[in-house]
């Protein structure tokens, strides 16, 4: 039985398939015009604003035809690459079933089975989710969890850390740029450094804490944390009645070469952060996996069952995309890969910072690392460089970013106000673009050390900034 109207055309859609094909070169103009415009000024500014096409694999193509290798993968959420075909064949299969969706009253099979899956890679004392559809919801849900399960309110956090910009999730963010012009955060919240296990200690032994969170790696500026600092960072919060929250939304599954990051650490959170990745780049998804007993004082009878409740938590599109990503990561050995890629890069970028002056510092694990702009030798180029730090913060990385962009098709980004360049390229990576990647930024890093046009390009960059 057709289910198209008589009288309307086979493919009603049709009309408006051809209009996206017709207004793709208007892409950047409609943004600027309806949705973002300062978001169009800066990529326009660094050239950035090239209108992709299509994105397969690692690679997006612009109009022209010119590849470009993406060592950002969307912050992670493109770990698989774009529009993996696994993926894409299991959504499409599972919407041509016609399966129900977002019924509120019913239980979705999907949901059941991708728990399922998530905690039997987490640790075994883990044994409840809850489904979100995003990062930051993620984020906001854990902290009702554990003021809930523990009947306080004071939440611990560290300097530099990133967690979401939803208000709760804000709240605990350690950049303090993100908060300016947002009025004042949720109450009962205390920063502390990275890695200081002490200070971490002195707190939790005040009594009033209800959690601390941290990332295994810190975003921002992929900073490691001390194996020391999250190995004692449960045992710690246990004894002193708090509750651990570990955000691994983005060095999950598999990112960081092992499934969790977590387990490079010995680390035992009660509760575990998952998303971006999940998502398989497609549907937006992401996870609170859980202790019984925090489940047991949120949803603690028949009433409150709806008590903390999301109405895309768990919809069958996103449930299909967590299950199709888990499956694609486990049979193609991508945790496998992120590990001896990321080794063969963390190998390469020493030989670069021993041949450059210019890098100051490498770290990461596996997919996720970075490169420390510092001062390359010489009296010309430390007065250049001068002149660069004083006229913006973050505005030096720009001098290998853009270049790597234009010059050799590979996206990346600075990592904030700072001198820090992250890469995320996806988990399916081979040594093809890794060899790329590394032969791009030698050639880069050399023009910076060698010749002014990477300074000549700022100048002109922050030139164009002020008149624009």
């Amino acid at each position: 039985m057709s289910n198209t109207p008589a009288g309307e055309p086979a493919n009603p859609m049709k009309g408006l398939l051809d209009e996206v094909a017709r207004r793709y070169a208007d892409c950047h103009d409609l943004f600027a015009a309806h949705v973002n415009p300062r978001i169009v000024r800066v990529l326009r500014l660094m050239g950035f604003d090239e209108p992709f096409v299509e994105a397969r694999g690692c690679y997006l193509q612009g109009r022209g035809g010119k590849r470009y290798l993406d060592f950002h993968s969307g912050e992670g959420a493109t770990s698989l690459g774009y529009n993996h075909p696994e993926v894409t064949h299991f959504l499409t299969a599972i919407m041509g079933r016609g399966l129900p969706n977002m019924i509120q009253l019913n239980c979705n099979v999907l949901a059941g089975l991708l728990a399922e899956r998530l905690l039997a890679k987490a640790p075994k004392y883990l044994s409840k989710v809850y489904f979100t559809s995003s990062g930051g919801e993620t984020v906001d849900s854990a902290l009702k969890f554990a003021r809930c399960a523990t009947g306080r309110n004071r939440i611990l956090y560290c300097r530099q850390s990133f967690h979401g910009l939803t208000l709760g999730a804000l709240s605990i963010c350690g950049d303090e740029e993100f908060k300016e012009g947002f009025g004042t955060p949720l109450a009962h919240t205390t920063q502390i450094e990275f890695n200081d296990l002490a200070r971490l200690q002195a707190e939790l032994k005040r009594g009033d804490v209800a959690a601390f969170i941290t990332e295994p790696i810190q975003g921002r500026e992929v900073r490691v944390a001390d194996r020391d600092f999250l190995a004692n960072a449960g045992r710690l919060c246990r004894e002193n009645g708090a509750l651990f929250i570990l955000d691994e939304i983005q060095t999950g599954l598999g990112r960081t070469g092992t499934f969790f990051a977590l387990e490079q650490f010995d680390a035992e959170p009660d509760l575990l952060l998952v998303a971006k990745a999940l998502s398989g780049g497609l549907v937006p998804v992401g996870a609170v996996l859980m202790r019984e007993r925090i489940f047991a004082s949120v949803y603690s009878s028949l009433e409150r069952c709806y008590v903390h409740h999301s109405t895309y938590g768990y919809n069958t599109l996103a449930m299909a995309a967590g299950l199709a990503t888990m499956d694609v990561i486990e049979r193609r050995g991508l945790v496998a890969n992120s590990q001896a890629m990321g080794a063969k890069i963390r190998s390469g970028l020493e030989q670069l910072k021993a041949r450059h002056s210019l890098v100051a510092d490498v770290r990461g694990k596996g997919l996720m690392f970075a490169i420390e702009l510092g001062e390359a030798k010489g009296f010309i180029n430390k007065v250049k460089w001068g002149v660069i730090k004083r006229m913006s913060r973050g505005l030096m990385p720009q001098m290998v970013v853009i270049p790597l962009f234009q010059d050799h098709g590979i996206l990346s980004m600075v990592s904030g106000l700072n001198n820090v360049i992250k890469f995320i390229p996806p988990l399916i990576i081979g040594d093809a673009e890794v060899d790329y990647f590394l032969k791009a930024l030698d050639q880069v890093l050399t023009q910076c050390e060698t010749t002014s046009r990477p300074q000549e390009l700022i100048f002109d960059l922050a030139r164009r900034a002020v008149v624009l």
